[in-house]
């Protein structure tokens, strides 16, 4: 297995997507410099998937050199790209600086909301929109988080060589941070900060080749 190889398995490991479901109570956008994310939770929004979109994110390792919180520049991008949502239909949540903090600040400042949404109540049913490579992470962090509510994973649709173009516009190599993800999945189970996974040998053996190739540090 050559490097690239390795490096689009890993990554269709980790970019994980279901069918859409007929109806959600709330899109969730997940912090980050990608801006597929919030045009992606618009789309949904349009398509009558769900009546309200959540982007959460404050300032952490994914945030590049926005100079905002995530949840505001995803908020931003979402006017200039979808103007006709209207402002009642989002909610933010800027404070967080990782994943576990994304899921459960959200759940407090979904309670404020108006309407509020409740994990086991209101709210009942989610679409979870995050950067590919860090959907699988993303979900099951709200598995182990939001338990009892239905989540449904509707990443944005692209290519290895895409998301890989992305990232190295912000100057970050994607191939070399797609075994660090695999390997957060794992730790974060024992931390009990995600839902336990099962890696495939396959991924595990790619993670291996990408970590080989890198050479000495």
């Amino acid at each position: 297995m050559d490097r690239g190889e390795a490096a689009r398995r890993v990554l269709a490991f980790l970019d994980l997507s279901d069918d859409a479901p007929p109806e959600a109570d709330l899109i969730i956008g997940f912090g980050h410099f990608d801006p597929r994310i919030p045009r992606r939770c618009c789309d949904l929004f349009n398509t009558g998937l769900a009546p309200r979109i959540l982007f959460t994110g404050g300032r952490g390792a994914g945030t590049a050199d926005i100079v905002v919180s995530e949840a505001e520049y995803f908020r931003e991008e979402a006017r200039r790209y979808a103007p006709s949502i209207p402002d009642s239909a989002f909610v933010l949540e800027a404070a967080s600086t990782n994943t576990s903090e994304n899921v459960l600040n959200s759940i407090q400042v979904l309670k404020s909301a108006d309407p509020p949404l409740r994990v086991g109540g209101s709210l009942r049913r989610a679409i979870l929109v995050a950067t590919p490579y860090r959907q699988r992470r993303v979900w099951l962090t709200c598995r182990k988080l939001m338990p009892g509510v239905e989540l449904a994973n509707l990443p944005p649709v692209g290519t290895y060589e895409s998301d890989a173009a992305l990232f190295d516009g912000r100057g970050q190599d994607l191939e070399s941070l797609l075994p660090g993800e695999v390997e957060r999945i794992v730790k974060y189970a024992e931390m009990r900060y995600v839902e336990r996974a099962t890696i495939p040998a396959e991924v595990a053996e790619a993670c291996r080749v990408l970590r080989r190739s890198r050479g000495p540090e």
